[in-house]
């Protein structure tokens, strides 16, 4: 049992106790959408750690900072950028929409480019290598599906950006894995 006397470190910073952090986030719509993206990230990175130790992968780079992404992964000098995004949340109107085993991610920028003559908030393909796809909004489980960016649908207009909503098929099919050690495996070929 962990000791209750011991205060954690953002309790200290913030100068609140735990309970009231965890009111304030509560009632928060934001803060809830952005502490969910952080677990997701955080489990994400425990799965890439694990690939590391198993040695999958050589190192693991966690990111947060804007205009990086979210983790950089390496095996044999090869470099590999993985974006995790968690699925849009099933609501009402769109509960029947889902019952087939599938979720719905959108994906695109936070913010939009610094790059005053391109300022679009899409990827290309060649932005990042792997899309981990968190499940958690759909399934209340900490689970991922992986894809490679090559096997997104393109949008019509401009052709060399990805759409900005993709289908995450929750069983193994439709490109889309629940096995993080294939997938990188994949990525990583030459």
């Amino acid at each position: 049992m962990a000791d209750q006397s011991v205060t954690h470190q953002l309790e200290n910073e913030l100068n609140a106790p735990a309970v009231d952090i965890l009111e304030a986030i509560a009632r928060g719509f934001r803060a809830k959408a952005d502490v969910k993206g952080k677990l997701a990230e955080l489990y994400l990175f425990r799965e890439l750690e694990s690939a590391r130790q198993k040695g999958i992968i050589d190192e693991v780079t966690w990111n947060d900072e804007d205009g990086k992404p979210d983790f950089e992964i390496a095996k044999n000098n090869k470099r590999i950028i993985i974006e995790c995004k968690n699925v849009r949340s099933i609501t009402e109107k769109t509960k029947n929409m889902h019952g087939d085993g599938w979720s719905k991610v959108e994906f695109q920028k936070t913010r939009n480019s610094k790059d005053p003559l391109n300022p679009t908030r899409g990827y290309s393909p060649s932005h990042f290598g792997v899309l981990a796809a968190c499940l958690f909004n759909s399934t209340k489980r900490w689970e991922f599906r992986y894809i490679l960016s090559s096997d997104l649908a393109l949008r019509k207009d401009p052709p060399t950006l990805l759409e900005i909503y993709h289908k995450v098929h929750h069983a193994e099919g439709q490109k889309w894995t629940a096995d993080l050690a294939a997938v990188l495996t994949q990525a990583l070929q030459p």
